[in-house]
């Protein structure tokens, strides 16, 4: 996970690293995943958007997660 994604985890109560471990959300490029009420975090709402590898990291990746996001 990224910084801001570790940030987001504890604000959750560890919403999203129970996620990941259960294998619900892999992180691949174009995956998204939105949680409903995380728990007792800042949001009611989280969309996770999966970038893939961080080698595979570029304008590319970026651009394609920004477009699945915003569909």
């Amino acid at each position: 996970m990224t910084g801001s994604a570790r940030e987001l985890d504890r604000a959750s109560g560890g919403a999203i690293r129970r996620l990941l471990r259960r294998g619900d959300f892999a992180g691949k490029a174009g995956e998204l995943l939105p949680l409903l009420a995380p728990g007792s975090g800042p949001a009611e709402r989280i969309l996770l958007v999966g970038l893939g590898p961080r080698t595979s990291y570029g304008r590319k990746a970026y651009r394609r997660a920004t477009v699945v996001a915003t569909q």
